[in-house]
């Protein structure tokens, strides 16, 4: 029995032991590492302006763009070339028929025959050799519909061709209407979000899941003149069809619900009042179009926040450096920030908040917009 515990038994069961245990948190690791290389970082001065964002939401229905415009009482349609009034054109085409009766010298046929002449034979063919020319015009006068009007038409398609081009301008594009985002979450969690823009109506899904346990964040709303305009926020833990806290807006009466479900309290809201998610959106989007930094945030409890633009800071994401402007909030115990990529539409590339002690950090290690990959998850060395 002793020879199974060898000293070189023992070194290869504690090495097989080891790569077992780095095969199965070898990732948990991997992006606590990356996630504590995030902790801190440097933020500079910058004079630099968070610019909002053009959205191009390209569903709106037939009565939302006719909004305003008001029926007219009449309505005349006028098909073909405009022409002069009916009334001139008969006076003009007896005109023609006038000068045909000068025309009558017939008689001059009679006079043909007063003279003795029908005796002499020879003088009648002459005159029949004479007429058949006069036909031969006739086949002349039919050449001038030879004349290929038609080609001329053939040009035009050229023209069109250059509108469409100008039609839109797509430079810059507008804000994308679906963005995927891998977030690494207090370093262990890997978190999926989602920001989904369907016409006006917008949705923002954050999910994870840890040792079983699972969570989704999801806030509904739609945009208008003042931006996000939330309607409802629902926090799931575990169990996806009873949320833990759950908001609702009631723009109508300025009023928002927030809470335990069936515990709920009330309170006042203020004109774009959002949840911590639509905020980083709002800022995305309005940028230097908001009239202040300050913003009512509503989560356990409502939050008036005034939020400084703290500076610029460089994070490398997935061994990619990425230019952010950080905004920065805090009420009491109660700190935001977020880390917005001006190159990629102000998209909140890292997003952090601090409940009383109770930190949560949102860092990407993957981004799609539309379909286009910008920023790819990071890769192992044994993974290559």
């Amino acid at each position: 029995m002793r020879a199974w515990l060898s000293p070189l038994f023992l070194a290869a069961l504690l090495l097989s032991l080891l790569v077992h245990f780095g095969a199965a948190v070898g990732d948990t690791l991997w992006l606590w590492w990356q996630a504590e290389s995030m902790a801190e970082v440097k933020t500079t001065a910058t004079k630099r302006k968070l610019k909002s964002q053009s959205v191009d939401s390209g569903t709106e229905s037939t009565a939302e763009l006719l909004a305003g415009v008001t029926p007219a009482d009449s309505l005349t349609i006028t098909i073909g070339r405009r022409l002069a009034p009916a009334t001139a054109a008969p006076p003009a085409a007896p005109a023609p028929p006038k000068p045909l009766p000068i025309v009558k010298p017939p008689k001059i046929a009679k006079a043909e025959t007063l003279p003795a002449l029908p005796a002499s034979a020879p003088p009648a063919p002459i005159a029949v050799a004479e007429k058949p020319p006069t036909p031969a015009p006739a086949p002349v006068a039919t050449a001038p519909p030879t004349p290929a009007a038609p080609p001329a038409t053939t040009p035009p398609p050229a023209i069109p061709e250059t509108k469409p081009a100008a039609a839109r301008m797509l430079l810059d594009g507008p804000f994308p209407k679906k963005v995927n985002i891998t977030y690494v979450a207090r370093g262990v969690v890997t978190a999926e979000h989602q920001w989904l823009l369907t016409g006006k109506r917008y949705t923002i899904k954050t999910s994870g899941a840890l040792l079983g346990r699972t969570l989704l964040w999801q806030s509904d709303g739609e945009l208008d003149q003042h931006g996000l305009r939330p309607s409802q926020f629902r926090d799931f833990r575990d169990d996806m069809n009873t949320p833990k806290n759950q908001i609702d807006f009631d723009w109508t009466t300025h009023k928002v619900r927030y809470g335990t479900p069936g515990q709920q309290k009330e309170g006042d809201l203020e004109e774009g009042g959002v949840d911590v998610f639509s905020a980083a959106y709002q800022f995305a989007l309005q940028g230097d179009k908001l009239p202040s930094f300050t913003m009512q945030i509503i989560g356990k409890e409502i939050y008036k926040l005034p939020f400084e633009l703290k500076g610029e800071a460089k994070l490398i994401l997935s061994g990619q450096s990425v230019n952010t402007i950080v905004l920065y909030g805090v009420n009491k115990q109660r700190r935001f920030s977020f880390y917005l990529a001006p190159d990629w539409h102000n998209l909140p590339v890292r997003i952090t908040f601090d409940d009383d002690g109770k930190v949560t950090d949102l860092v990407a290690h993957a981004l799609e917009m539309d379909g286009k990959v910008v920023l790819t998850k990071p890769v192992r060395s044994r993974d290559r």
